[in-house]
């Protein structure tokens, strides 16, 4: 019979173990900072476009540029985070922020239709659906009609009053929160400088604000206001200037960044467009329709211009540049200088709370 011959078994060899470095203890501060910065590492490289084996700088371009270029990317940025603020905190209200700006105004007593949209600054389409839906809620009723039968005077009802006083304190809230990564000191300064660039446009533009919501509104705007107000106001001022080219801002800010990272992941495009996936995707398909995006890179599911988006995205930066040069204009240099460096620390503490 055949068979086999078990082999003894290899003695094993010890290999001599290097000494371990002593570790240095860390306090419970030094400890927490080292566990923010794992946790902070994967969702920013998450957002990061990868170019072959090298990737981009780690911010976006109007976080690094402390100029007007920054003015448009930051306003719309902050403006999202100012609205996702007051959503998560007044969800259960189902009460919009412009529907918070009208239930304040009416609670200084009646106003006609007109009067209430300006100091809104809404369009009539806008303000005939957000006044709807405070009034089906209960809380505003048509008092009277005024002279003018297209006209209407609208009042706070009871229940109006008593939802009031939590819409206040979603508000206030909201501030805290949005403002919680400035000292104690900047945050007037911002308020202040803001405000002043706001009021100074709002009797320019398609849509226009009376600035008599000051007074109504306890001698400010909130954060919620003012950049719903300065993204209107951009909207505006980049349609003057960009109208003819047949592009649209989120378009703009599109060709700005994939110009600027030179090559995106399609997936990532969202994220720094804070858009949702629809909408970036459809950015995309105008972009390649137009000639702009290279289509071989769009097929490996990245992002590149060709050279007519090149060139175009360079006339483009151009307009944009002197779009909110437009805006800023009616700060001085000064301001505008703390302006921006204040956006910047906001939306900076908003990523990494």
């Amino acid at each position: 019979m055949t068979g086999y011959v078990r082999r003894p078994l290899r003695a094993a060899t010890t290999r001599p173990r290097l000494p371990t470095p002593p570790t240095p203890s860390l306090d419970t501060a030094s400890k927490a900072g080292l566990i923010r910065q794992k946790s902070a590492a994967p969702e920013a490289d998450s957002l990061l476009p990868t170019k072959a084996e090298t990737r981009p700088a780690t911010v976006p371009p109007f976080m690094v540029e402390q100029s007007a270029a920054s003015l448009g990317p930051l306003t719309r940025h902050l403006r999202r985070i100012a609205f996702d603020t007051y959503e998560a905190l007044a969800g259960n209200l189902g009460i919009s922020p412009v529907g918070s700006l009208l239930l304040r105004i009416l609670a200084t007593g009646p106003c006609d239709s007109d009067k209430l949209r300006e100091l809104a600054a809404l369009d009539t389409v806008s303000f005939a659906k957000e006044i709807g839906l405070l009034q089906r809620s209960g809380l505003t009723a048509i008092t009277a009609p005024s002279a003018d039968r297209r006209r209407r005077i609208y009042a706070l009802t009871k229940d109006g009053r008593a939802v009031l006083t939590r819409v206040r304190r979603v508000i206030a809230t909201v501030e805290r929160s949005f403002l919680a990564g400035l000292s104690e000191r900047e945050k007037p300064l911002f308020t202040r400088i803001f405000t002043k660039l706001v009021l100074a446009h709002s009797a320019n533009g398609t849509i226009r604000q009376n600035p008599a919501v000051m007074d109504l509104l306890d001698g400010k705007l909130d954060p919620v206001a003012l950049l719903r107000r300065a993204r209107q106001i951009s909207v505006d001022l980049f349609t003057l200037e960009c109208g003819t080219l047949n592009i649209t801002p989120i378009e703009s800010g599109a060709l700005n960044l994939i110009g600027a990272f030179e090559t995106i992941a399609t997936k990532d495009l969202p994220k720094l467009l804070d858009v949702n996936r629809g909408s970036a995707f459809a950015v995309v398909a105008k972009l390649l329709a137009m000639d702009f995006l290279s289509p071989e890179d769009h097929a490996q599911r990245r992002l590149a211009l060709t050279p007519s988006g090149k060139t175009f995205q360079k006339d483009l930066a151009i307009r944009v540049r002197r779009v909110n040069t437009r805006m800023l204009s009616v700060l001085t240099r000064n301001e505008q200088t703390h302006l921006i460096r204040l956006m910047q620390s906001i939306y900076q503490h908003s990523k990494s709370a």
